[in-house]
């Protein structure tokens, strides 16, 4: 066949860009029956009709986002026509790599000795801690030691980051296909809680207190500590401190180690440079502030780090959850990993990537200006609504020591419980209850609203309990896609449409709090 026709072949072959967005993951990335949505309200299209305030959990891809997706996905058929689909998975990689570190200011210039962090890719932040838990246990393993997992409680946390720690599969089919029989827990996995019963924010030292204690615990009875420090958690909080969990580190050299969960990506450039200076593992995602499509995710190994840990290769208990081609060559993963091809990690990275880079293209001044302007609105409603009150959250400690922050000290995750207003003849307004606001955050991604527009914010947080009712929040956040719209007005006009638009998603809760049983 001539060239040109076996490409046009392999373009048709290929499926879909909207179709390969949703394939190579887990359960959770799946359309929903009956919908052209995910679970979490997005589309694999772009959808004008739709805002998404949830970016906590899920982002809805953009226009320019899902291009340059499709152009991939055209170069990608292309290049099948004359290659085997993993040596051309690999190359891709191999690409992507190079440009998330070049974005992130990782990549050291050529008269630097620097070395770049290693970076294995994962088909989502879940994924991400399973790597690292692995990993972590192999080094202990080498000492005769076992791993006790440290993380802050689950429901701070992805919903399967519990159980990837502990080195088990946390869903019944993944990227590669059928994880197998489920297995007991490899490592144990204890927990932390950042907030107390009431859902108010325990203090750092309490949290740290905890972590040391425990953290003690494990190394006098013989087990290598992996600690998981968090960057934000769901409710927008930063668990234990970072000199706290240096500290612990420095302290007990070679058997604590530190993984940071950044998958919300609400981190500066010299943040992540700071945890990875320190001998941190990263792990990140494109799927959350970033905007790119549901799931991404990489994670990252300081160099000194990587250089520990690549002898002893990919684990072989990663054989069911990473392919080969995922992990840098220096790692020789063909000793453990099969070889695949997973050309929707792909394109949902090549999304990612194209909102990271319009992102950092940003001033850290006006990223500031727009956080400042947004959050004080979007406070000042939650504090004046009845059907409203915000959640609080501690003040962000200082990551990058000596480097005054440009905007990751800001909060972009606004949470809030849900009311109903005071009734008449009753003595104080009533927070409604896991199940009725469930309720209301599905109905809210389902609704069009008056303007036109179908409205979504972050999925349910379990925070607590207040006046004897288990409570949930629901989190109003803003992505790094506004942000550059925003930014990129400077009438101010369409930073005045995002602050309407959050309003307007405010006034559509409140609706259907009124309606809800």
């Amino acid at each position: 066949m001539p060239p040109d026709l076996q490409s046009a072949a392999a373009v048709t072959a290929l499926p879909p860009t909207a179709s390969l967005l949703v394939l190579g993951g887990d359960q959770r990335i799946a359309i929903q029956p009956g919908s052209q949505v995910n679970k979490y309200g997005c589309q694999p299209f772009p959808a004008a009709d739709r805002i998404a305030f949830g970016s906590s959990t899920a982002s809805q891809i953009s226009a320019q986002a899902f291009d340059a997706a499709d152009r991939l996905r055209t170069r990608i058929a292309g290049a099948l026509a004359d290659a085997p689909a993993a040596t051309v998975y690999r190359a891709e990689l191999m690409r992507l790599r190079g440009e998330l570190l070049d974005i992130c200011g990782l990549a050291p210039p050529v008269t630097s000795e620097d070395a770049a962090p290693d970076v294995i890719f994962a088909a989502s932040g879940t994924d991400a801690h399973l790597l690292a838990s692995h990993l972590t246990a192999a080094q202990a393993q080498g000492s005769q030691r076992s791993l006790r997992v440290i993380m802050v409680n689950p429901e701070e946390s992805g919903s399967g980051v519990s159980t990837a720690l502990s080195g088990r599969s946390f869903s019944a089919y993944n990227a590669l296909g059928d994880c197998g029989p489920h297995a007991d827990a490899r490592h144990e996995v204890t927990h932390v809680a950042i907030r107390d019963p009431g859902g108010a924010p325990r203090s750092p030292q309490s949290v740290a207190d905890d972590v040391a204690a425990q953290s003690d615990a494990a190394l006098r009875g013989g087990s290598d500590v992996l600690l998981v420090l968090i960057d934000v958690s769901k409710t927008g909080c930063v668990a234990p401190e970072p000199v706290f969990a240096l500290q612990l580190q420095q302290r007990a050299a070679g058997r604590v180690h530190i993984l940071v969960d950044a998958c919300q990506f609400r981190i500066e450039t010299a943040t992540l440079r700071a945890y990875l200076a320190q001998g941190f593992m990263v792990a990140v995602t494109g799927s959350k502030f970033i905007g790119g499509p549901s799931f991404s995710a990489a994670l990252l190994i300081p160099p000194a780090l990587a250089a520990r840990m690549r002898p002893a290769g990919a684990p072989p208990q990663l054989e069911r959850h990473s392919a080969l081609e995922e992990w840098p060559a220096a790692w020789h993963a063909e000793r453990t990993l099969s070889s695949s091809a997973n050309p929707g990690l792909l394109l949902r990275w090549e999304a990612a990537l194209h909102e990271l880079k319009a992102f950092k293209a940003l001033p850290g001044a006006a990223v500031r200006k727009c956080l400042l302007r947004f959050n004080a609105a979007v406070q000042a409603r939650l504090q004046s609504d009845p059907h409203f009150e915000a959640l609080p959250a501690p003040a962000m400690p200082g990551r990058a020591a000596g480097l005054a922050p440009e905007w990751d000290d800001l909060a972009s995750i606004h949470p809030f419980t849900l009311y109903r207003p005071q009734a008449h003849g009753s003595e104080s307004r009533q927070p409604l209850d896991t199940a009725q606001v469930a309720h209301v955050y599905r109905q809210l991604q389902q609704q069009r609203n008056g303007d036109g527009f179908i409205y979504s914010v972050g999925q349910p947080v379990v925070c607590g309990r207040r006046d004897g009712v288990e409570y949930s929040v629901l989190r109003l956040c803003i992505g790094a896609g506004m942000v550059v719209q925003a930014c990129g007005d400077p009438s101010g006009a369409a930073g005045d449409a995002l602050i309407a638009h959050a309003m307007a998603c405010l006034d559509a809760i409140a609706g259907l709090i009124s309606t809800t049983a």
